[in-house]
């Protein structure tokens, strides 16, 4: 989606996550784990990064706009259990569990204005402007 410009990324870099692994059962017992494919994006870049590779080089998703995750376990797991509440709950602007779930996710409220501003950026420029 990045790629063809259909959809913005936000967020932090994505894991680096991009081989494909098949567990073949040997005749004796065991497995053999075997990489047989990675997942490559339209433009071509490898989304994989190896043992070897640093910080600089390229690897994973980066996002268009980085946002960060809350920074600590208790943040992280009042993000996650308001999330699923809300997940479970009606979509519905006014109701606790969303606002919660808003207020808890530095991701969604970015999200959220980011949308805003796509869907009315004159509005929001003026809005921004004192």
């Amino acid at each position: 989606m990045q790629d063809h410009q259909r959809a913005s990324i936000l967020g932090e870099r994505s894991f680096g996550k991009g081989s494909v692994q098949q567990m073949i059962p040997l005749p004796y017992g065991g497995l053999l784990k075997l990489t047989t494919a990675s997942y490559h994006r339209p433009s071509g870049e490898n989304i994989h990064r190896s043992p070897t590779m640093g910080e600089e080089e390229q690897w994973g998703v980066q996002p268009d706009t980085r946002v960060e995750m809350p920074p600590n376990d208790a943040q992280r797991k009042r993000r996650y259990e308001t999330r699923a509440i809300q997940i479970a709950s009606p979509i519905d602007a006014e109701n606790p569990a969303n606002r919660a779930a808003y207020d808890a996710d530095p991701l969604l409220k970015e999200a959220v204005n980011m949308l805003k501003r796509k869907i009315d950026p004159i509005e929001n420029k003026n809005r921004a402007t004192p």
